[in-house]
């Protein structure tokens, strides 16, 4: 199969997810007033369906917040040649907060489903973050990078204590109920390193804010792990010669859905990438693909602040 072909179809695959009772569960909360004021313009909630709930006992769901995708140019150390280079980095501030799950009575008045074993410990928030460009002729996968040089410069501009994706891995935080005037939070922020400058439009996917999942079946017939996730739509009608961060426009609400974990791009039969069809409410979800252990690499352009 031709590269190209082959990037645009694990891009689709990656982008594809079961969705919750056949349609995105969309985010139901509200930003307040201050979070409005810190800078944030989008939330998704961090309560479980009543499905859900009575399918797995210890669930959580935390509440993300994220703040507009920023754009700042950072110069780094080339590795190969030693030189001085500029780099183009977009990154997502974001922060993260334990909500009580009460769910809906009437969903939870059976016992779970899923038996499961006692969890091993305290269950550890360990975020992974996706960029995927959905342009017609332009189709990539980025992911969250650990840029050092590029995190000195984000906390300088954003004057606030962020981690990164490995700094922040640790015990997901207590629950803030609703309403109080002190929340247990995550701050972090995600890094994105020299995405194409020709991208109009690319969605986030947001992993590890959930434990929430779903057992399904593959084209092999062996099951294989889907995971709840965040997804954001974005598009950036803009010039790729004059780049701007107020180009970065919010395409819709943030939604959950769910994502094939991946495995080895070897066990995709022809096909198996194709656009499924999603499932009627109440009805069983398709068949999940595999998704691949990693995208192909995209080689940077050379940045030019």
């Amino acid at each position: 199969m031709a590269p190209a072909r082959l990037r645009s179809r694990l891009t689709t695959l990656l982008l594809w997810a079961i969705v919750l009772g056949g349609v995105p569960h969309a985010a139901r909360a509200q930003l307040t007033e201050q979070k409005r004021a810190e800078g944030f313009v989008a939330v998704a909630d961090g309560e479980a369906t009543g499905q859900e709930l009575t399918q797995q006992s210890e669930l959580w769901v935390l509440e993300v917040r994220f703040k507009p995708m920023r754009l700042i140019w950072v110069e780094s150390t080339d590795p190969q040649t030693g030189k001085k280079r500029q780099d183009m980095v977009w990154y997502l501030v974001y922060q993260a907060v334990a909500r009580p799950q009460e769910g809906r009575v009437e969903d939870r008045d059976v016992l779970p489903v899923n038996v499961e074993d006692p969890p091993p410990g305290v269950p550890l928030f360990i975020p992974e973050f996706t960029l995927v460009t959905t342009d017609e002729d332009n189709q990539q996968v980025y992911h969250d990078a650990i840029f050092p040089e590029a995190m000195a410069a984000i906390l300088r501009r954003e004057k606030k204590p962020l981690k990164n994706s490995v700094e922040i891995v640790g015990p997901i935080p207590p629950v803030t109920p609703r309403g109080s005037a002190k929340e247990y939070t995550l701050d972090g922020v995600a890094i994105f390193r020299n995405v194409d400058r020709r991208t109009d439009f690319f969605r986030i996917l947001m992993g590890g804010f959930s434990n929430a999942y779903r057992m399904v079946a593959g084209p092999d017939g062996e099951p294989i792990v889907a995971r709840k996730t965040v997804l954001q739509k974005y598009k950036r009608p803009g010039d790729e010669f004059i780049q701007s961060e107020s180009e970065f426009k919010l395409d819709g609400d943030p939604v959950w859905i769910y994502v094939p974990e991946p495995q080895s791009p070897g066990a995709i039969p022809p096909g198996a990438l194709d656009e499924p069809a999603a499932a009627p409410h109440g009805g069983q979800p398709p068949t999940v693909p595999p998704a691949p252990a990693a995208a192909p690499e995209v080689p940077s352009e050379p940045a030019v602040p």
